[in-house]
């Protein structure tokens, strides 16, 4: 029992780690949705980033620098409240 709890904390751990926010607009928005739980994050993720992330004056490269970003800053902390 002690080792396959050792085994889950190992493995939640590795995966929050690696965890980093994909260059797909629809599935970046359902990550967000996902990992930002506060009432504030959720009113700006269910409202306000699909209509920025999907607006067609939010080119390519100004998306792909904001995953960039928000990915650098989780790394670097692995605090979602810093990328929000």
């Amino acid at each position: 029992m002690r080792g396959v709890l050792t085994l889950f904390f190992l493995g939640s751990f590795i995966y929050s780690y690696a965890q980093n926010f994909t260059k797909e607009r629809d599935k970046f928005i359902k990550e967000c949705q996902r990992v930002f739980v506060q009432i504030d994050q959720q009113t700006f993720t269910k409202e306000k980033l699909p209509k920025l992330v999907e607006s067609t004056q939010f080119t390519e490269s100004q998306f792909s620098k904001m995953v960039d970003m928000s990915n650098s800053i989780y790394s670097s902390s692995s605090n979602y409240s810093l990328v929000y």
